[in-house]
């Protein structure tokens, strides 16, 4: 037997009101919805013809440069920042730069020693200590994408 507690208490002309207010709602989305489907096909064509042309260059995209704006595809060398901007290899920091900022977060953060953030940033900061102790400071800090 249906629970009959959680059915709403409604006036047969509330529900009419109501029905009536859907489904004009419903013929407004529908004809929203066919107003779109130019835009709709539009789009579609337009991702087909770029796939196409990236399949041309037989490359997929990584990103773009968020410093001089070029494309870039997986495979080619650039950089990913902890905090998400990509940056081809041209734009990219130097591994002395990288070891600096890595510096000022872990300065700069408040978490106790221990902490797993603070750890993995610790570890972060030797491992370019010792690249820049090896002499690879100037060295763009570029890996494939």
């Amino acid at each position: 037997m249906a629970d009959t507690e959680t059915a709403p208490k409604i006036t047969d002309q509330e529900r009419q009101q109501l029905q009536e207010q859907l489904e004009a709602l419903g013929k407004a989305g529908a004809a929203i919805s066919a107003a779109m489907a130019p835009f709709r096909k539009a789009l579609a064509e337009i991702e087909g013809l770029s796939a196409a042309l990236l399949e041309r260059f037989g490359g997929e995209l990584a990103a773009t440069c968020e410093g001089c704006s070029k494309i870039l595809f997986f495979g080619e060398l650039g950089h990913r920042c902890g905090d998400g901007p990509t940056l081809c290899d041209a734009c990219a920091p130097t591994v002395a730069d990288c070891h600096r900022q890595a510096v000022e977060i872990l300065e700069a953060m408040a978490e106790p020693p221990g902490d797993e953030d603070r750890k993995e940033q610790e570890e972060r900061v030797a491992a370019l200590a010792s690249r820049v102790l090896a002499g690879e400071g100037e060295q763009k800090a570029v890996y494939a994408l």
